[in-house]
Order: structure tokens, then C-alpha cells, then sequence
């Protein structure tokens, strides 16, 4: 009885000492006068273990997102070093504009960045990048080619919390979501026609 409970003991000090780390959620805020396409990517293995396989690998069908509303990632965002990408365009299967972000095992950071490297179609909206974690924001004006807020400008961050993006602006007054009341799934918007649900 006596090593049952030193067993015991032990156990519950351990799972006190090491929490379950809550997973991060990504969200989107369109704020333009029209709709977005938009996919939702994870990395097949992580970068720094190639031999291992990411929870959610794989990308979604492209989904439209109406204009003035607020989109969430339907995968979270797990401390595993998985890479996530949002895919965003002004058109179906148009050249992507991406969000870019992972929680890195190795370290315990948030990493994020924005990319115009496959696409760069809001050169003419302001479009930011900003966690809810007093993290460095990244921004770009409208008119800005990338060269003030996208990759290679990147930064990670020791705090973890909800990641935020807008398209067009923040409204006047406009601060990050503090839930997810009014904001649908990536995954649950309306697929374009063409692709194939999975």
C-alpha cells in the first residue's frame, strides 16, 4: 500500500509539472468589399524530423469566403513544428497570397510570416499579421509590395496565443477576436466549384 501511494504521488506530481499545451488557433478577418479564395495547408513532416508525419497533413478544397466576414483554421495549431499555410486569392485557384506559421517543438516559439512568393495579389489592400500576445505584428500598407512585412521579414515569438490576419484594414476600432462567435471554419465555407471534397 505504502508503494501505491509513492507510486501515486509521483504520477500526479508529474502530470501537474508538465500541462497539456492548449493549441493555437489561426483567424482571418476580411474586411474587403469582395470575397476571398482560400485554402488551408499542413506540412506533411515537420522541418527539423523529415521522418515524421504532421497530424492534418494535406490541404483543403478552395472554399470562397465572403467579403466582411471572419474565417478560423480548422486545424489547430499544435507544438509539433508543423508548418501551416493559409492560401488566400482574389480568384479561384488564383496565385496565393499565404499566412505562414508554426509552433516549434524545438524551441517552444511561434514562428509566422506573410508570403508573396507564389502569388502577391493585395499589393493594393493593407494586409496585416498581428498574434493576440503582444507578439511583433507584421504590416503592409496599401500600395507596399511585400517589401515591408513578407517573407524574408519573419519573427517568432516566446508567447503563444490566438494568430490574427487581416485583408483590407481593421475596421476603425477593430481589435483581435476574442472568440470565434460569427466565424466559420475554413473548412465549412462554401467549396468552389471544381474541387473535391475530402
Amino acid at each position: 500500500m505504502h508503494l501505491l501511494m509513492i507510486l501515486l504521488t509521483t504520477l500526479l506530481s508529474l502530470t501537474i509539472a508538465a500541462p497539456l499545451q492548449e493549441p493555437v488557433l489561426f483567424l482571418l478577418k476580411n474586411n474587403c468589399p469582395f470575397p476571398l479564395y482560400i485554402r488551408e495547408a499542413v506540412a506533411a513532416s515537420p522541418s527539423p524530423r523529415p521522418w515524421e508525419r504532421c497530424k492534418n497533413s494535406g490541404e483543403t478544397p478552395e472554399a470562397k469566403m465572403p467579403a466582411h466576414s471572419t474565417a478560423y483554421g480548422g486545424y489547430p495549431v499544435l507544438k509539433d513544428s508543423c508548418g501551416h499555410s493559409i492560401k488566400v486569392s482574389r480568384h479561384p485557384r488564383g496565385a496565393p497570397y499565404q499566412f505562414e506559421f508554426t509552433w516549434a517543438l524545438e524551441n517552444d516559439r511561434m514562428w509566422y510570416d506573410m508570403s508573396h512568393e507564389d502569388g502577391n495579389p493585395f499589393t493594393d489592400v493593407e494586409r496585416e499579421f498581428a498574434p493576440h500576445n503582444h507578439c511583433p505584428a507584421l504590416k503592409c500598407g496599401a500600395g507596399n509590395d511585400g517589401s515591408a512585412c513578407d517573407y524574408a521579414i519573419q519573427t517568432d515569438c516566446a508567447t503563444k496565443g490566438k494568430l490574427h490576419a487581416w485583408l483590407c484594414g481593421r475596421g476603425k476600432g477593430e481589435a483581435e477576436a476574442r472568440d470565434l462567435s460569427g466565424a466559420v471554419a475554413i473548412g465549412k465555407l462554401e467549396v468552389v466549384e471544381g474541387e473535391e471534397e475530402e
